[in-house]
């Protein structure tokens, strides 16, 4: 969260209607209320294995399920997940038979749904509840259950052409502070999750800055262009004087973004910048808070 100017982190009428029902989708679909699911919580992404001994010590009775019948759900979808042992089509899960797959901890990616508007979610890379995520072990009769297709099985890589680059993400987040959002002049927040709301950093007053090394190491200088996104909220108590906030975005000796507002202000930005304003090891991405004198 970076602030500007002095920071200040901070009988109903119910008319019912009759209306017709339609069907609408509420994230549960994928439930078959005829099947066991066993729950178990993920903290952190990456890949997971599921063996026999995992199961027989958490008392799930599989001795009657043949591997080709597992599947694994989270976030509200079937997984696609490899099953060792599945093809030898004894109908057995055991021994050194195992399920893998890849699952994900629990960040932003629910919340935007209870913003008054999608385009108000501020951290889409942390939960505004929790950072555990539950997935679902379950069976069923069926032996086209979703697989991880496993299609390379020649070593030989000598004739292979190799790329000259691939793409990668890098993200950078904070989670140190939760802020409510807008305030008004008597310091009221809105009741609903609206611009600016949720988990950044730390924030700081006018004529102060925030500089965060990007790690921009092994570029590939005949690439396309790399895409940089930000997220800035600055605000003030100041309800009087016109232009009370101004901000300055720059990477390195580029500058990306400059302004002057009133008030509060949350920006989503989206930069392409050419690799060659990219440094080798860090580029060093600066936000300021300029001093505007007569504004407090």
């Amino acid at each position: 969260m970076f602030g500007l100017k002095k920071i200040y982190l901070f009988c109903s009428l119910c008319i019912l209607f009759v209306l017709p029902v339609s069907a609408q989708v509420i994230g549960n679909e994928w439930i078959n209320y005829n099947q066991f699911y066993y729950k178990f919580p993920i903290t952190q992404t990456g890949i997971y294995r599921i063996t026999p001994a995992t199961l027989a010590n958490s008392g799930v009775n599989f001795a009657n399920v043949d591997p080709r019948n597992f599947q694994v759900f989270g976030r509200g979808q079937e997984l696609p997940i490899f099953v060792k042992g599945e093809n030898d089509l004894d109908g057995v899960f055991n021994g050194s038979d195992f399920i893998e797959f890849y699952a994900q901890r629990n960040d932003g990616w629910l919340d935007t749904l209870i913003y008054d508007s999608p385009s108000h979610h501020t951290n889409p890379y942390y939960s505004l509840f929790t950072d555990t995520a539950f997935y679902f072990l379950t069976w069923n009769t069926s032996f086209t259950n979703l697989r991880m297709a496993v299609s390379v099985s020649d070593t030989d890589t000598s004739t292979y052409i190799p790329e000259p680059f691939f793409l990668q993400d890098r993200v950078e987040y904070f989670s140190s502070k939760y802020y409510q959002g807008e305030t008004d002049a008597a310091k009221v927040t809105d009741p609903e999750y609206t611009d600016g709301e949720g988990w950044m950093s730390s924030s700081f007053g006018a004529g102060s800055s925030k500089t965060i090394a990007l790690k921009t190491t092994n570029i590939y200088t005949n690439g396309p262009a790399a895409e940089l996104k930000t997220t800035v909220s600055a605000w003030t108590k100041d309800f009087a004087v016109l232009e009370n906030n101004h901000t300055k975005v720059s990477l390195d000796a580029t500058l990306l973004f400059d302004s002057s507002y009133n008030g509060y202000k949350t920006f989503h930005h989206q930069f392409l910048l050419p690799t060659g304003v990219l440094n080798s090891t860090t580029s060093n991405l600066k936000i300021e808070s300029i001093d505007i004198q007569g504004a407090i």
